[in-house]
């Protein structure tokens, strides 16, 4: 479908984006509140948009939890089963399993931070690493 001579269409766009950023940053927002995370009812609201609570999303963050990839929506996890509640977690570790840092990120890997800079931006904090700065074998 073409765009260009549908200024309908368009305009309806132009007016839809601000509502959707804005909707998006709320939602990613209220998912990392501490504040939130205390009340059951913030989780029941949430889940009956089909959206992440703020209790689920940390889970999304946890180190060795092997599940609840959903950034936003838990619909997924749900269907392909790794969907992990939060009453079932227990204690969890923050942070990454594996070493890596933002220009690891950006370059799968391939590249890492200098090592003073990568201790400077206190790499180890959110990823298990021996003194060598390697990831940490289980």
């Amino acid at each position: 479908m073409e765009l260009i001579g549908r200024p309908q269409l368009i305009s309806t766009f132009i007016y839809l984006l601000p509502a959707l950023l804005l909707s998006f940053s709320f939602v990613a927002c209220a998912s990392h509140s501490n504040f939130l995370r205390r009340f059951d009812w913030v989780e029941t609201a949430f889940r009956s948009l089909l959206l992440i609570g703020p209790r689920e999303h940390l889970l999304h963050h946890a180190a060795t939890i092997k599940g609840n990839y959903g950034n936003f929506t838990s619909v997924w996890d749900r269907a392909f089963g790794t969907y992990v509640a939060p009453i079932e977690s227990g204690e969890i570790a923050l942070g990454l399993d594996y070493d890596q840092d933002f220009l690891g990120a950006i370059t799968a890997g391939r590249f890492k931070l200098p090592r003073a800079l990568r201790s400077r931006c206190q790499v180890g904090r959110v990823c298990r690493l021996d003194e060598n700065d390697s990831p940490v074998a289980e």
